[in-house]
């Protein structure tokens, strides 16, 4: 049997799942949240990547005090002279929010070598008006809810 018919029919399956792949949602069954309803979430960016909130986002975090973000450490890839931290963002189709730059990015030691990835970012502003998120309590039962841990603390 020739290669070249199964290599075609290998190419025409993988250009079209990869183009129902980039058209499908991220989120399936997801519906936007509510505007102002979880503050303490922000967006990393970069401004020199785009001119818009959406091309410059990089990551998501969360505001555990007004100085400092909790973020995933793979984000971490800049440094803090490329990356501000927006706050109130809630829809990267339009410009909102306050922007803040990044003072200090602490990764994980050990996220290299396989550890935890995660990162703190100290802002060089302290953020106002917004109540950052509690963390878990010592004995980790500050958001469990039903043996589930959320986000929020409902």
């Amino acid at each position: 049997m020739p290669r070249t018919p199964l290599v075609v029919t290998a190419l025409c399956l993988t250009a079209l799942f990869s183009e129902a792949a980039a058209a499908a949602p991220r989120i399936i069954g997801g519906e936007d949240a509510p505007t102002g309803v979880y503050p303490f979430m922000v967006s990393i960016q970069v401004p020199a990547v785009g001119d818009t909130p959406r091309q410059q986002h990089l990551c998501g975090g969360t505001l555990i005090s007004p100085s400092w973000v909790l973020t995933a450490a793979h984000c971490m890839g800049v440094t803090v002279d490329l990356a501000v931290v927006r706050v109130g963002q809630t829809n990267l189709g339009r410009d909102e929010g306050v922007v803040h730059r990044i003072a200090e990015i602490h990764s994980h030691p050990d996220y290299r070598e396989g550890g935890p990835d995660v990162a703190l970012l100290r802002l060089e502003q302290p953020v106002s008006g917004i109540q950052p998120v509690q963390l878990l309590g010592l004995d980790g039962t500050a958001f469990e809810q039903d043996q589930r841990r959320t986000w929020d603390g409902r």
